[in-house]
């Protein structure tokens, strides 16, 4: 089974949706491992910015995840045989670096790390307000992340800070090249990403096009709904309806910062918790029937059926 998987991730003529899709049907039906392609973890539910094109309900409770959950999480990762994890995720709804301890909760992921023969690729997403002094430092020295992604909008000054209300253009370009001079000159030469929200047909500052050719990924995306449960103050192209399995769905799980777990990085107000990691192993809530149940109308062309995805356009 293992040899035809190989084979067919190799096959260049099989795209790589068909084969996610083909995988996910199969391991679902047969699997009885826990294959998680992605792990969003969350720091904090608490942003410092109020973004146009946000759907966090700031109205739910906030709080920072606590670093005895942060450890129970990786030491099951690295100690059952029965769960995989490929890719893990520094972030969800709120802004990563706002965690009071974010240095320390970074030296357990370092440990982890180094407690673990094969251990998940890491990226960690930033506004990068805070990118800079002792959180710069942490990340850097204590080999916990692969990959360090900047969220910046817009492309101008102007459409930024239009978008980001509470950021500064300068501050943040300032904070991410000083991040990246530093990086070059550690000599571990971590993976640098940037996602952006803009729009195809405008002119990018000259400000924006250096910092783009100073990182290895650009990731431009459109206005998108999230889950399509709340009204966003933006102009959102809608598409047609998806058909078909969401392999967010079945190959994601995401953890808030208070231990509860949604099926996946789109639910980041909790519509839909699956279980609490405080009383629970992630296992465990993998195949849980609730979640089993949402797959299985996936594949039945029930999509409509489950709440969280009704109006979702992923």
């Amino acid at each position: 089974m293992r040899k035809f998987f190989r084979e067919l991730k190799q096959n260049k003529l099989v795209t790589k949706v068909l084969y996610h899709d083909i995988v996910s049907r199969l391991h679902y039906k047969y699997g009885t491992r826990a294959r998680l392609l992605w792990l969003n973890i969350e720091f904090t539910s608490l942003c410092n910015l109020k973004c146009k094109m946000c759907a966090l309900d700031r109205s739910q409770p906030k709080g920072f995840m606590d670093k005895r959950l942060f450890e129970k999480i990786f030491d099951e990762i690295n100690r059952s045989e029965q769960l995989k994890v490929d890719n893990i995720s520094l972030w969800l709804g709120g802004e990563t670096l706002l965690h009071p301890e974010f240095a320390k909760m970074l030296e357990i992921l370092s440990v982890k790390r180094n407690e673990a023969k094969d251990f998940p690729y890491v990226t960690l997403l930033t506004n990068a307000t805070l990118l800079h002094g002792e959180r710069t430092d942490a990340i850097l020295e204590t080999d916990a992340v692969d990959c360090v992604m900047f969220s910046i909008d817009g492309g101008t000054k102007e459409s930024f800070e239009s978008l980001r209300s509470g950021a500064k253009w300068e501050n943040i370009l300032e904070n991410v090249n000083d991040f990246l001079s530093k990086n070059m000159k550690s000599g571990k030469r971590l993976k640098t990403g940037l996602v952006s929200i803009v729009d195809p047909k405008m002119k990018f500052s000259n400000e924006f096009l250096a910092l783009k050719k100073n990182i290895d990924q650009y990731l431009p995306r459109g206005f998108h709904n999230w889950d399509g449960s709340r009204k966003l103050p933006v102009d959102i192209e809608r598409s047609a309806q998806k058909q078909g399995p969401c392999y967010m769905i079945m190959r994601n799980l995401a953890v808030h910062w208070d231990g509860r777990v949604s099926p996946c990085c789109y639910d980041i107000n909790t519509r839909c918790p699956l279980g609490d990691l405080s009383n629970q192993k992630l296992y465990d809530i993998y195949h849980l029937n609730q979640r089993r149940l949402m797959i299985s109308k996936m594949l039945g062309g029930l999509r409509r059926e489950i709440a969280l995805c009704r109006d979702c356009e992923h």
